[in-house]
């Protein structure tokens, strides 16, 4: 899921509120990070999800769950309000790691898109001369027509990963 949510970042992919809580539903920290980033940082989330379940879950013991990551990032990044204020500063660990602003989730990286290069026919050589490949679709269908011509009493023509026998 998480990766779904990274290339609607990428994308600019809108989710819908009711899909949105949906995440929220799973309580994956990581999904649940980025989809945070998705919705103080963007317009991409449509209504308005349920933070406050993420919240509600934002108590003394939650830095030691499996859920650290997302409340130490939600937090730090003032993302998500704990019901005491203090939350990192109560930990050492975390207070250490709040203090010497380190950050897991950087939400400016992103995905590089390229676009497509333009397709060029391969060339082959046959006989010491260059021969200009067809491309794949014009091959197959060529092959179907030969395949459907054994009524007409034309050879039988076997094509098997690109080379005819």
């Amino acid at each position: 899921m998480a990766w779904a949510l990274w290339i609607a970042k990428t994308f600019e992919i809108e989710i819908e509120e009711q899909s949105a809580n949906n995440i929220i539903d799973t309580r994956d920290s990581i999904s649940n990070l980025i989809l945070l980033d998705l919705i103080k940082n963007t317009t991409l989330v449509n209504g308005h999800p349920r933070v406050s379940d993420i919240e509600a879950e934002l108590k003394d013991d939650i830095l030691m769950t499996e859920n650290w990551l997302l409340a130490y990032e939600g937090v730090k990044k003032g993302w998500l309000t704990p019901a005491e204020a203090n939350l990192l500063d109560k930990n050492l660990f975390f207070k250490i790691l709040k203090d010497k602003n380190v950050e897991f989730y950087k939400q400016t990286k992103q995905l590089k898109t390229y676009k497509p290069k333009e397709e060029k026919p391969i060339e082959t050589y046959s006989g010491g001369q260059a021969v200009q490949q067809e491309d794949q679709q014009s091959k197959e269908n060529e092959q179907v027509e030969k395949t459907d011509n054994n009524q007409t009493g034309e050879p039988f023509d076997i094509f098997i990963s690109g080379f005819e026998l």
